[in-house]
């Protein structure tokens, strides 16, 4: 119609001005005039499916895969914040299961990593995520080919924080929480900046570089840039992250999405593919030897998995992993995600990445960016 249009327009002009106007004239004038519509049209679609994030989000493109069949993500949720001391704040809020409270809390180390998750319902206190151990990700790391397996970020140390700062996910403002203050808000980001060290295990403690030795990095320590982006709304928790490898950088079998879990709400693992189907279901032991010597059950091809337990099969979590390439290199080592028996009251999950029996190496320039998502699902029918 627009062509129409316009070539009548051009016909009466070129009629009025006593000029010949011929056909070929006016359809050359008119065709690249409506294919820059088109071509504008299209851009401006392909501008609206990439998500608008903050100016203090930093990068802002994921390689995004689409799970079916997954839940629908939370968009908001009232929650309450509050900085309970310097080294802690906890995030509470109300679901149809009950009150809930998730905690972020200092490492021995400096940085901040989610900690507890726990559910009071029918004067009840439920603690699925004690916070002993990590969600986030760890890294088998070194500066060489054939270098040892240096634990780094995570629960492990060799990590250090440059900055963390939390904002109202609506409005973009800022918050500024004094110790004991509170604020409430309908979506929350935590910002946190880190670098990444692989400093050896010196003293044997398990650790490389720990708070204790805030002062003993150096700039040759740093393989890694960091930068966590985490998304609360309330029974979901998204965390992205961006990696810029400064040096060289040689990765054993690492994780890059963890979940670690009670037993009594955590004893089953739905494994699901990337295609939205069960691959299988793994069942752990109720109770363990204590001693960490329970299999691994690795090896599945699963980006989406689904945690309950035998105490109430109401509470699930849905952990799963949606970059596949940078967060899972496309599942093609072999240990892939396993749900770990630890053999004691609790169970932990890990998507991997890297290959467990040689090293991968990734070249300086190098940047990742990474998507996982933590939701708690109330299944008020399961039984």
């Amino acid at each position: 119609m627009r062509k129409i249009l316009l070539f009548t327009l051009v016909s009466m002009l070129c009629a009025s001005s006593f000029f010949a106007c011929s056909e070929e004239t006016s359809e050359t004038s008119s065709v690249p005039e409506a294919e820059s519509e088109e071509i504008e049209e299209s851009l401006e679609i392909s501008e609206e499916s990439i998500p608008v994030r903050p100016e203090y989000w930093g990068n802002t493109v994921y390689d995004i895969a689409e799970q079916p069949n997954s839940p629908k993500e939370v968009e908001t949720h009232e929650m309450k914040v509050t900085k309970t001391s310097d080294s802690l704040y906890t995030i509470t809020f109300t679901t149809d299961a009950g009150d809930h409270t998730v905690t972020v809390k200092e490492t021995p180390w400096g940085t901040f990593n989610l900690g507890a998750w726990s559910l009071k319902a029918d004067n009840k206190m439920h603690v699925f995520v004690s916070g002993s151990t990590d969600l986030e990700y760890v890294y088998r790391v070194s500066d060489k080919p054939s270098g040892g397996n240096i634990w780094s970020g995570g629960n492990h140390g060799n990590e250090v924080l440059i900055s963390l700062e939390l904002y109202n996910g609506e409005t973009e403002e800022k918050i500024e929480l004094n110790k004991g203050e509170s604020v409430t808000v309908n979506k929350l980001h935590v910002i946190e900046k880190t670098k990444l060290l692989w400093c050896a295990d010196t003293d044997g403690d398990g650790y490389g570089f720990r708070y204790k030795d805030k002062d003993s990095y150096e700039e040759k320590d740093i393989y890694a840039e960091v930068s966590r982006k985490y998304t609360f709304v309330g029974p979901e928790i998204k965390l992205n992250v961006d990696y810029k490898y400064i040096k060289d950088t040689y990765h054993y079998l690492s994780y890059t999405c963890m979940f670690p879990i009670e037993k009594k709400y955590g004893l089953y693992c739905d494994m699901i593919g990337k295609d939205g189907n069960l691959i299988k279901t793994i069942e752990t032991l109720k109770v363990g030897k204590a001693d960490y010597s329970g299999p691994m059950n690795s090896g599945n091809a699963a980006t989406r998995v689904r945690i309950y337990g035998y105490t109430d099969k109401r509470y699930q979590f849905d952990v799963r992993v949606n970059t596949f390439a940078d967060s899972l290199e496309n599942q093609k080592n072999t240990f892939k995600t396993a749900f770990w028996d630890m053999n004691t009251s609790s169970n932990k999950l890990y998507f991997s990445k890297y290959d467990q029996n040689k090293s991968s190496k990734i070249p300086a320039g190098t940047e990742y960016h990474t998507e996982c998502i933590w939701q708690f699902v109330f299944e008020k029918d399961a039984k």
